[in-house]
Order: structure tokens, then C-alpha cells, then sequence
């Protein structure tokens, strides 16, 4: 690479960086989602720096036990012991009833282990565990970038349903408007592939979502398992909004499906849960400056708010609530036209 070539990279990541730990001013954002839309080397540079970055927040580094040096300095003693016992070993005449020689019975004894680590199936769940969050992850961001050139195409506003309809949760019978139309459009408008909304780590046999132009939602909750900012009765996000010019950064719009409202109905042993797509133990989130992170409470919005709840004290819901206001994350559940039994 040539020199301004190197130049340019380096100031692309830095201007990255930046934009990923949220420290870009408004100006600098949206140069970075026009970059996203216009220029595949700096989308892929993007997509790089975003998978980096949550993998070294999902690594982590708990305390050292207050024993290790003790322990330590044991393992080396036990080390040096060993090591004067193979000497000797060594040097031992080997007679006729030996089979094995110390070395290698401690040889095969080390082999034995390590098959029986490699193949713990503690440890082979967590690690596919932790695959699957990356992936989820690198799956919001790309709907993020769907988001950018959704909304370079459309005056700055983020996809929303065309209902009137408020009610967002079935009860006695009253039509359901799904949340999830306003995600459909970035299919519909050739954005963002439909796989991308099916959450790796939940297990679902719906075959391939065929898209025919009579569409304008998703045809059930198997295709879509993340929950998507109330867009619903005529409510839709402007990236021009001045009421959200300073919280960018803080305002989750997309994450792993709500689990307070699983199944059409209000589960309240669920609140102050984390998604169940990751087995409660965190979700990925996706904010309106368009970068993910993992986050192992809800409690992660604008001000410690819970994105999966209206505002802060609501603890009853009749399923026609709306966010308390602009900054409010109020993830809708990721399922679609539930009818009320």
C-alpha cells in the first residue's frame, strides 16, 4: 500500500473507532453512514472494527484469586519435583517387568486430559454460545447498515409500518398492528436479506422466507426474533430529530426479542429480564448511531432505561402503550400478527 493509502486508513479507523464507542459529533455520523451506503472497503473496515470490538467486550476478565501467587510458586515446586523424578527415572536400569517407563504413563495421562477438556460439554456449549453472540451481533449491524441506506433514501426516518392501529398486544379480540412491518421494508426494499432477522442462537425450522409482492409483514414470529423500536400508529424515528442529537448513542432502537411480552401476553415474572434468544443471559442491542453492543441487563437505554419497558414505573399494560417520549426505547416483541384467543 502506498503511503496516502496508508494515511487514509488509518484516519478511517480512527474516524471508526470513534463512531463505534460513540464519540462522534453529528456531523462526523452521518459522514460515516453516507461511507457506509457509498463505499464497500470502508463498510467491510466497519464491519472489522465492530466484530473486534464485541468480541473483546464479550471476553470476560474476572479477578485473579487472592491464592494465585501461592499457588503459583506450588506449581512451580511440584514442577521441579517432577522433573527430578523423571531424571532419576531416567537413569534407572530398566528391567524386563517394565512396560511403561514414568515418562510415558505421565504421556498418556496428559493426552487422556486433554481429550476429556477438549470435549467437555460444558465447555463446547459455551463456546458455541459465544459464536452465536458474535454472529447475532455482526447480524444487527448489518440491518444497521440496511437502516443507513433505508434512511439516506427516505428523508432521514427510519422504516415504519403504514398502520394507524395503536394496539401492539392482543385483547379481547381487536386487530393487532405488527411492529415488525416497518423491519419488513428493508426486505421488501431489497436493504437487507431475510435470513439476517433470524436470531442464530434460537432454533427454528421455518423454511426460506419467500417474499411475494402482496407482503407487508413478516408472515410469522419464525422469521423475525429481534424487537424493533414502537413504530407503530404513525410514529417513526427522524435521525434529524434535535431531541435526539446529544443520545444517539444511548438510544437502543433494535435488540434480541423482548422477553417481558413473549407469546402475546404481558409475562411479568419477565421484567428486568434479558432476552431469552441468548438463555437470559444478555441481548445484543443496536443503537441509533447504528452500533452494537452486548449488553447483559435490559437496563441499557437513554438514562438506565429498560428497553424492553415504557418508561421507568409502568407495571401494568393493557397493550396499547406508547413510549413515554422520544428518547424512550420501548422494544416492541419481535413476534407478528398474533390474534387474540
Amino acid at each position: 500500500m502506498t503511503n496516502d493509502s496508508n494515511n487514509r486508513r488509518r484516519l478511517d479507523e480512527e474516524l471508526l473507532i470513534d463512531f463505534l464507542m460513540g464519540a462522534c459529533s453529528d456531523e462526523q455520523a452521518d459522514q460515516v453512514r453516507r461511507c457506509l451506503v457509498d463505499d464497500d472497503a470502508f463498510s467491510r473496515l466497519h464491519d472489522d472494527l465492530s466484530n473486534a470490538l464485541g468480541a473483546l467486550r464479550l471476553a470476560d476478565a474476572p479477578d485473579p484469586p487472592t491464592d494465585l501467587v501461592a499457588r503459583t510458586m506450588d506449581r512451580i515446586s511440584s514442577q521441579h519435583k517432577l522433573d527430578a523424578l523423571l531424571a532419576d527415572e531416567a537413569r534407572a536400569p530398566r528391567g524386563g517387568g517394565r512396560t511403561f517407563s514414568l515418562r510415558e504413563a505421565l504421556s498418556v495421562a496428559a493426552a487422556i486430559a486433554l481429550l476429556v477438556t477438549a470435549f467437555m460439554p460444558s465447555l463446547v456449549q459455551q463456546a458455541r454460545r459465544r459464536g452465536q453472540i458474535q454472529q447475532c451481533g455482526a447480524q444487527l449491524g448489518q440491518i444497521g447498515r440496511a437502516f443507513n441506506e433505508y434512511s439516506l433514501a427516505n428523508d432521514n426516518v427510519l422504516p415504519a409500518g403504514e398502520q394507524t392501529n395503536r394496539r401492539w398486544m392482543p385483547a379481547d379480540g381487536e386487530p393487532v398492528a405488527g411492529n415488525s412491518a416497518g423491519l419488513f421494508l428493508l426486505i421488501r426494499n431489497k436493504h437487507a436479506d431475510p435470513a439476517l432477522f433470524i436470531c442464530p442462537a434460537v432454533k427454528t425450522n421455518a423454511p426460506p422466507l419467500e417474499v411475494r409482492p402482496e407482503m407487508t409483514d413478516f408472515p410469522s414470529g419464525q422469521y423475525i426474533h429481534f424487537s424493533y423500536q414502537y413504530s407503530i400508529g404513525g410514529r417513526r424515528i427522524s435521525l434529524d430529530d434535535k431531541r435526539l442529537a446529544g443520545v444517539r448513542q444511548f438510544m437502543a432502537i433494535l435488540a434480541d426479542s423482548n422477553p417481558v411480552f413473549a407469546e402475546g401476553r404481558f409475562n411479568r415474572d419477565q421484567v428486568g429480564a434479558s432476552s431469552g434468544n441468548h438463555g437470559h443471559r444478555g441481548q445484543n442491542v443496536l443503537y441509533l448511531d447504528m452500533h452494537v453492543l452486548w449488553q447483559k441487563m435490559p437496563t441499557v437505554g437513554v438514562a438506565g432505561d429498560n428497553i424492553y419497558l415504557v418508561g421507568q414505573n409502568t407495571d401494568e399494560y393493557e397493550g396499547d402503550e406508547a413510549p413515554a417520549d422520544e428518547t424512550d426505547s420501548f422494544l416492541l416483541p419481535a413476534y407478528s400478527k398474533v390474534s387474540s384467543k
